[in-house]
């Protein structure tokens, strides 16, 4: 299996991709955060919108096993939608989430929110792990000492189906 995740309605399995470094038998956290994002994404909505918010609670580790994923609407409106995404391993819930989704609205060019400057982040290393890792420097927190970040890369894909 290329992916990290095979999705078969509402079983999925995990490919050992989603390992962590303390424990091959355990996911780390950004693997179980990225498949509750991908199954808000795929909850329809009424009107086109996108994703403003997202509480992920783990709640005990993760096993690199086959889970369940649950998601549910709780508040279905005009401009936004309240999900609840959950991921159960053995019956037992694995990780609980909640994605806000808001109404996506156009926006003209040349208007004050597109035209704010905003900073990019340079790259100032590359680190070889199985799923992330790729430091970024933002003088954006601190003009007089630059703040390491981390941000995730996946290798392949994150689901087939």
């Amino acid at each position: 299996m290329d992916a990290i995740y095979r999705v078969d309605g509402n079983r999925v399995v995990t490919s050992l991709h989603a390992a962590g470094p303390w424990d091959p038998r355990m996911q780390h956290g950004s693997a179980p955060a990225s498949l509750v994002v991908w199954a808000a994404e795929a909850v329809p909505t009424p009107v086109p919108m996108r994703i403003a918010r997202v509480t992920i609670d783990l709640m005990r580790p993760v096993p690199v096993a086959p889970l369940t994923l649950e998601t549910e609407v709780l508040r279905e409106g005009r401009k936004i939608q309240l999900c609840a995404v959950r991921l159960l391993a053995d019956g037992a819930l694995a990780v609980g989430a909640t994605v806000l989704k808001i109404k996506t609205q156009g926006i003209v060019a040349g208007s004050r929110r597109t035209s704010a400057r905003t900073s990019r982040p340079r790259s100032i290393a590359r680190r070889s792990r199985k799923f992330l890792q790729q430091p970024v420097r933002h003088r954006h927190f601190a003009p007089r000492r630059p703040r390491q970040l981390w941000r995730a890369r996946a290798r392949c894909d994150l689901v087939s189906r």
